[in-house]
Formats: structure tokens, sequence, C-alpha cells
């Protein structure tokens, strides 16, 4: 929020009802995504949980949408905002990325010293 983009908590749960996790939702032009900052923690030089639809987040944890609960307030659930948009797909299975400053574009690559094949790039704003 601090950077102007609008953003919520989510919670949910595991589908075997073993584990509970919260992690942010953010609007960009107009669509919602789930971004998991915890778990990118864990794999920083990737940006595996960035992005993601409803499907990718399922898959990204094993979790139980129908119990995703959106800002912590049990008015907003999974049923009333559908986050379905692929825009950032690429980027869930990128290995390492570097910011090229002077064209002013992400580079993703599918290797940890961004040597690898190239497998996008993204322009970055103005």
């Amino acid at each position: 929020m601090q950077v102007g983009v609008d953003a919520t908590t989510c919670g949910g749960l595991t589908k075997d009802v073993s584990e509970s996790h919260e992690w942010t939702v953010v609007k960009i032009d107009g669509k919602y995504y789930h971004c998991d900052l915890t778990f990118q923690l864990n794999e920083r030089a990737t940006l595996r949980y960035f992005g993601m639809d409803d499907k990718q987040r399922e898959i990204e944890g094993d979790w139980d949408m129908q119990y995703n609960n959106f800002g912590d307030t049990n008015d907003i659930w999974y049923k009333d905002l559908k986050l379905e948009d692929k825009r950032f797909e690429p980027l869930w299975t990128i290995t390492s990325y570097k910011i090229d400053r002077e064209n002013n574009k992400l580079c993703c690559y599918d290797s940890y010293e961004c040597t690898g094949d190239l497998i996008c790039e993204i322009p970055l704003g103005q």
C-alpha cells in the first residue's frame, strides 16, 4: 500500500484443515491477484508466489478456496471475488530474475544465476 497498490489480507485453510495461512491480495490495473510474501521469503530469487490466480493459489498449498476470507471481515469470501487473470503466470515457474534498468524491464530465467534460458521479459512502469 505504501507504493500505491491496493492490498488486503486473505486467510484460508488447507483442504485437510491441518494448516491455516494468511497472504495478500493486490489490485493491479483493476484486477485482483494473490501474492504470498511469507512463502516468497523462502524462495527469494523467484517470483513464484506473485500474481497468482485462484487456481494457482489452490495448487500452491492445497488450500480449500471456499473458505478464503478477504480482509478478515467475514464479509467477502472466495465466491464473492474470483481471481482469474493469468497475466503473471510466466513468473510462477521462473527460477531467478534481474532488473534491466537500462531497458526498464524485468528479465526472468530458468537458472539461479540468471544465465540460463530467458523465459520472459516484462516491461516495468515508467
